[in-house]
């Protein structure tokens, strides 16, 4: 019995092991991994590097297969080097499978790799611009070959790079060094190269372009300098207008004084540093004239539309419609003189928009239309006469009635505040009116009120707002405005101060009985109005005033660039400071005492000049006025300022 059982229990491991020995063949090569470190392509010459990790003992082959899944161990090239090369005899976008294998297996997934095959011959570049100009070489390359990564010229030891094919490469000092150019792929084979054949011994005459503007007004005149080997700011440069200085700025030719009306011989030189000069005179007539009517624009709107309509000053074909966006006037599109278009969806925005049409850049005929607010009309019709709050929503006030606001009240931003025609607006003494939304208020078809008993009210137009008023007559009220948007007065009495720092600024056929302070704004338009207070100006950028009448006991104006046509100011004392200009054209200034001071200009044609007391130029500062007006005047001045007399009217 116990040898049968013995027996037994021998077959019974047998059956057992079995199994585990097969089981270990068949993953004798298991532990092992590979991946692609690295391909690279020298036209159809592939080069590749892969690891194979895992046991200690032999390793398995690799099979590389070309553009498809292998379908058995013998499907591709066979190697056993984990570094190597193959050919690729396709073009184009090849796909490469690297497999595991031992005799007829397969161990391993096929790992793939894309790569990119060019058997077309890379061409040299062709040269589709070659030039010298302001000491530079300038090189235009191109190549027909696909795949292009970049462009490279090489000009002795140094090499230059270029993607687009355009090089602006200082000259080199020897003119027979060689230049050659190169196309490199994207698989980073450089063509032959194609030789720069240009004569570095020429030395041409320099060029001179001026850029007349069509209405030439008398000051900057859009210049270009050039020279084969001489670079702009090495250009020795003449320039006169009837003998008054042009000076040039880089980008254009400036007179020392702005040129009076009429018509001037302009006289230009340029020399090179090799001595070559070239010389051209013109003719220029300059206008100073701006015209007196406005430009008229109208908004429709619908549920999804906007319309605007407009009408030009007569003589005036060309003009350009703006939109306000981030407190600065933005270009919609050129119109001509009279007619409607769709305004575009992208300029119109749910909380409302303001629109305007402007004269063409560099072109002062006209002054803006009045700005126009447009807002899909869904705001709420007020019934009551008493106004506590406005609890953030659109509001209108509709026409004829009487309306008292108690207390403080606030336009959020975002909202607008519509105040019709024929209305009157009682405010709370003391009291505050912030407009941080819109404040339309359209009295044009009658007369709105808007007043306050006893001490003053104020209306504060606040950061981003717009208070656009039309035919209004603020009694007793007080205008601040900080950091806002748009303020636009048409038509309207001011019987109290006006205090404004934001970035548009027009007041149109207004009056404003108390004093004007205005600061830091880009733009300034005043137009048929009248100011009676004191005045104070800082930070214009560009301030306008046609047929306005200053009538103030003091005037000051800092930092600032005002220009006045057809305009009078009359002044107890006016005071001129840090680099301020200050232009009157066919106008009128009345002064007792001005004081010019801190690299400041007054300017004076075709205009009536009268300072009773003394007129004092100050620190680098001067004064341009007509010959006829040189005994007019008492003028004291310092060594370091300049007077100078022109023969204009």
């Amino acid at each position: 019995m116990l040898p049968k059982g013995g027996i037994f229990i021998k077959k019974i491991l047998w059956i057992f092991l079995l199994p585990l020995i097969v089981v270990g063949a068949c993953n004798y090569f298991s532990g092992y991994n590979l991946t692609i470190d690295n391909i690279t392509l020298d036209a159809t010459r592939c080069n590749y590097s892969v690891t194979v990790t895992g046991q200690k003992q032999k390793k398995p082959d690799i099979l590389i297969t070309i553009g498809k899944t292998p379908e058995d161990s013998k499907d591709g090239i066979i190697t056993q080097s984990e570094t190597g090369e193959f050919f690729i005899d396709e073009d184009g976008t090849i796909t490469l499978y690297f497999t595991l294998i031992s005799g007829r297996r397969f161990l391993s997934t096929p790992l793939a790799t894309t790569v990119r095959v060019y058997n077309s011959t890379l061409e040299a570049p062709s040269i589709k611009e070659s030039t010298i100009r302001d000491g530079n070489l300038i090189l235009s390359l191109y190549s027909q070959s696909e795949a292009i990564m970049e462009y490279r010229v090489k000009i002795g030891s140094k090499i230059y790079t270029s993607k687009s094919g355009f090089f602006n490469i200082p000259l080199p000092t020897q003119p027979k060094m060689p230049i050659e150019c190169f196309s490199i792929r994207k698989d980073g084979v450089s063509s032959k190269p194609v030789k720069l054949n240009i004569d570095l011994y020429t030395n041409e005459k320099p060029s001179i372009n001026l850029l007349l503007p069509q209405h030439y007004d008398g000051g900057k005149i859009p210049t270009e300098f050039h020279d084969d080997w001489t670079p702009p700011r090495k250009l020795a440069i003449e320039a006169s207008a009837d003998g008054i200085p042009l000076l040039f700025d880089g980008n254009a030719l400036f007179p020392l004084f702005e040129l009076p009306s009429g018509r001037h011989f302009i006289h230009v030189k340029v020399t090179d540093e090799a001595g070559l000069s070239t010389i051209t005179s013109l003719q220029a007539v300059v206008k100073k004239t701006l015209l007196k009517e406005i430009a008229e624009l109208y908004i429709e709107e619908g549920g999804t539309f906007r319309k605007a309509s407009w009408k030009l000053p007569s003589s005036v074909n060309r003009a350009v419609l703006q939109v306000i966006k981030a407190g600065e006037w933005k270009k919609i599109m050129e119109i001509g003189s009279e007619g409607s278009v769709r305004i575009p969806s992208e300029y119109m925005s749910d909380v409302g928009d303001i629109y305007r049409l402007s004269p063409q850049e560099g072109d002062m005929m006209f002054l803006p239309s009045v700005p126009v607010f447009a807002k899909l009309e869904q705001s709420r019709r007020v019934t009551s006469s008493f106004i506590v709050s406005l609890y953030g929503r659109d509001v209108t006030l509709p026409s004829g009635g009487v309306y008292n606001f108690q207390g403080n009240i606030a336009v959020k931003s975002g909202s607008l505040l519509r105040i019709e025609s024929s209305t009157n607006i009682n405010l709370s003494r003391k009291s505050t009116l912030l407009v941080n939304g819109v404040l339309e208020i359209d009295g044009r078809r009658g007369e709105v009120i808007i007043s306050s008993y006893g001490s003053p009210a104020i209306i504060h137009v606040g950061k981003n707002g717009t208070l656009i008023a039309r035919n209004v007559d603020f009694k007793n009220v007080e205008i601040v405005a900080d950091s806002g948007a748009v303020i636009v007065f048409e038509n309207c009495k001011i019987a109290a101060d006006v205090t404004l720092d934001v970035s548009s600024i027009q007041i149109y056929g207004s009056s404003i009985n108390g004093s004007l302070k205005i600061s830091n704004s880009g733009e300034l338009y005043l137009f048929n109005s009248y100011v009676s207070g004191n005045f104070e100006l800082y930070g214009i950028k560009k301030g306008i005033f046609s047929n306005t009448h200053f009538n103030s006991k003091k005037g000051s104006i800092s930092k600032s660039i005002i220009k006045l046509f057809n305009s009078e100011c009359s002044a107890g004392e006016l005071y001129v400071s840090s680099s301020s200009h200050v232009f009157f054209y066919s106008s009128s200034l009345k002064i007792k005492k001005c004081l010019i001071d801190g690299a400041s200009e007054l300017y004076v044609e075709s205009s009536e000049f009268f300072c009773d007391e003394e007129l004092t130029v100050n620190n680098f500062s001067r004064i341009v006025i007509p010959e006829k007006l040189k005994d007019k005047i008492q003028l004291e001045k310092e060594n370091t300022s300049e007077i100078f007399l022109h023969s204009g009217d």
